[in-house]
């Protein structure tokens, strides 16, 4: 599964009214698509473990991309830098 496979789910899978609730607790509704989290474990079990897959979700910025990016991850090849990476870009200001 490419990041543009799950990028494009994720597109089809959104829900305007969940992320008018997300907001609620903080998170910014830009590039969310109020995918319910039990969705984005299904895709991320599918998609399986793969480290590059992990860094291009990670890159897309969509906040449910970013969730399932550490899921797909080899936790072996997780480095201290990926661990330190700044996530303030999903709040909202």
């Amino acid at each position: 599964m490419t990041a543009e496979q799950i990028l494009s789910r994720l597109q089809k899978l959104a829900n305007p009214k969940n992320v008018e609730g997300m907001v609620r607790f903080g998170i910014n509704p830009k590039n969310t698509f109020g995918v319910p989290v039990p969705s984005l474990r299904s895709i991320a079990k599918e998609a399986g473990r793969d480290h590059k897959l992990a860094a291009e979700l990670w890159k897309s910025g969509v906040h449910e991309a970013r969730i399932i990016a550490p899921l797909v991850d080899e936790p072996a090849r997780v480095t201290e830098k990926q661990m330190e990476r700044p996530t303030r870009g999903s709040r909202p200001t």
